[in-house]
């Protein structure tokens, strides 16, 4: 049963991608009451008397049986982190009648299930949303966040697809989401369409180039993507790490580990200066850097200077322990036998 409602809702995600900006209903159907989803919350203004005390927590007293729950205030508590008072309003909410079920609500309590870190719930919920307003592109743009925290890179790229076609100006937005979702696939061609979107959305970018490389080394064309990088570098000599970062995975590709030595050198000098584009490569761009200085180290006899770096990391990655011992070994000489040397004579005693 829970396998054939996943297949509905992809294909549902696949049919609304093409039919795009025109679509008008939605074929799956909104699951039951009690789903919800979540709006962007709206910062409430602070008091500017310094001496006015604070309120620590959304005020929910008003609630009686009678009163109607302000979705800001809602918006508000969920901004705030203040569970208890998200679902005493989300509650509250649900039961001021059928008229209050609007995709913005269900879009709510989505965004209070996900506070809660009920990944499960809060998809239904904005599921629901998307039953009500499937033109809602938060509401898409929601859902694949929540599948990816899921873990269903798929479905949540086509999540975030919708969400572009139907609003494009999350495009350069939700860019990053849908990068990171599709190198988790593995699927060279949708790298290369996303690749050349970045390039026609942002043209004449330093960074454009790192996209389009990653697309050519996922498809094999490992010297077609070091000299798109290189002319890249030419073009824009200060050139940001991410861009020698890339060119050094490129040369490391073709195991030109002297040349990567030298890329990841400059990347490394350039972060400490306090270059952050690495962050757009990985979520921890010091220690992923310093392994490929490593790996390019001890391959162009700087072994001394890989062992160093890989022991300052074994802690957190013990991965690199194969390293150290290559570097280790690749400082120890070999013995070679000397067959020059002549074996001494000992004299005989004469008879």
């Amino acid at each position: 049963m829970i396998g054939n409602v996943r297949i509905r809702r992809a294909l549902t995600l696949v049919a609304l991608v093409l039919v795009g900006a025109g679509l008008v209903t939605i074929s799956y159907a909104p699951p039951r009451r009690g789903e919800a989803e979540l709006a962007e919350p709206v910062m409430q203004p602070r008091p500017s008397t310094t001496w006015a005390p604070l309120p620590t927590r959304a005020d929910t007293s008003r609630l009686g049986p009678a009163a109607t729950p302000d979705l800001q205030v809602l918006h508000s508590a969920i901004l705030a982190g203040d569970l208890t008072s998200a679902e005493l309003l989300w509650e509250a909410l649900q039961n001021s009648g059928p008229d209050q079920q609007t995709g913005e609500m269900l879009l709510a309590g989505a965004r209070v299930a996900l506070l809660r870190e009920d990944a499960r719930e809060a998809e239904s919920r904005a599921w629901a949303a998307i039953g009500i307003e499937p033109q809602n592109a938060e509401a898409w743009s929601f859902l694949g966040v929540v599948l990816r925290a899921a873990g269903d890179a798929e479905l949540a790229d086509q999540a975030l697809a919708v969400a572009t076609v139907l609003e494009p100006n999350l495009a350069d937005r939700l860019f990053s989401d849908r990068w990171a979702l599709a190198v988790a696939q593995g699927v060279e061609p949708h790298l290369a369409n996303l690749a050349e979107a970045y390039a026609s959305m942002h043209p004449g970018s330093p960074i454009a180039p790192y996209y389009r490389s990653q697309a050519l080394l996922a498809a094999g064309e490992t010297l077609a993507a070091i000299e798109l990088l290189v002319d890249g570098i030419q073009q824009h000599p200060d050139s940001p790490a991410l861009i020698w970062y890339a060119l050094g995975e490129a040369y490391l590709a073709r195991s030109g580990y002297r040349e990567a030595a030298v890329a990841f050198d400059v990347a490394a000098a350039l972060l400490a200066r306090g270059d952050t584009s690495l962050y757009q490569a990985s979520p921890n761009p010091l220690s992923d850097l310093n392994s490929r200085l490593a790996e390019s180290y001890v391959h162009s006899s700087r072994c001394a200077e890989a062992e160093d770096i890989a022991r300052r990391l074994l802690a957190a990655r013990p991965d690199l322990g194969a390293l150290v011992e290559q570097a280790v070994i690749c400082q120890t000489p070999t013995p070679t036998p000397t067959a020059w040397i002549p074996t001494p004579w000992i004299p005989t005693p004469q008879q």
